[in-house]
């Protein structure tokens, strides 16, 4: 595949990661959403200023995101039919040797479309390249890309959230396991060595360690507010 048409798939799927849709939203109930709380366009801020039914909302359409270039590029190797198992590249280890172990430059392409979506939300050309902390968007990418791998860091987000009540912790830990559980559920497959999803689990990793940094010193100093705790300052709360 050509590097100019690599490129302009590329800066597709970052315009559509940066898509503001918590600041569109929240505009059309009359409300800035960079002014209320933390100012963070994510679901979290979304959930204080408008309630929990815009801020699902907000999580789907952050979701699709990461999703949608993935998505498209799997219809588009499908000869644009519809099938919704062939939507994911690893829905099953069958589906890797049978599609993309045919082609392991999709599978990298793949991965790159995800990452620049991730890219898009997190530095969004429309918001002079701030945004939110792309939980919601990577996990959309990660769910078309990498499935088996997506299923242990909800398993690991769910485990945290009950035992401890941090979002933070939780959405941290659930990136940084993601080169693990790919490692152990795909190593072994040939393809895959030579592709670039293991550089973009650790890309996740590191970015939504980076973006949480606030997180974590609050983690640290016990000042971070706990699902379902009030806080002392609105400003505190984190988000996504």
């Amino acid at each position: 595949m050509g590097q100019v048409l690599l490129l302009l798939f590329a800066v597709v799927a970052y315009l559509i990661g940066g898509i503001p849709f918590g600041l569109l939203i929240a505009k059309a109930k009359g409300i800035d959403i960079r002014k209320v709380g933390s100012g963070n366009i994510g679901t979290t801020n979304v959930a204080r200023a408008l309630g929990k039914k815009y801020a699902l909302l907000v999580f789907f359409l952050d979701f699709l995101k990461g999703a949608l270039p993935v998505m498209a590029l799997t219809v588009m190797m499908n000869g644009f039919s519809f099938n919704l198992k062939s939507l994911f590249f690893t829905f099953s280890r069958e589906a890797l040797y049978n599609a993309g172990c045919k082609a392991p430059s999709i599978i990298s392409l793949a991965v790159l479309l995800g990452a620049f979506a991730v890219l898009g939300h997190c530095f969004s050309p429309y918001l002079k390249f701030r945004g939110g902390k792309g939980i919601a968007t990577s996990a959309g990418a990660t769910l078309m890309l990498l499935p088996l791998s997506f299923c242990v860091s909800v398993g690991i987000w769910i485990l945290l959230i009950l035992l401890f009540r941090y979002v933070s912790l939780a959405s941290i830990c659930a990136a940084l396991s993601l080169p693990f559980s790919f490692l152990l559920i795909y190593s072994d497959i040939e393809c895959f060595k030579y592709s670039w999803a293991i550089y973009y689990c650790l890309f996740i990793a590191v970015l939504t360690t980076v973006k949480h940094i606030p997180n974590i010193k609050r983690l640290v100093s016990g000042k971070e507010p706990r699902v379902g705790e009030k806080k002392e300052s609105e400003r505190s709360r984190q988000d996504r």
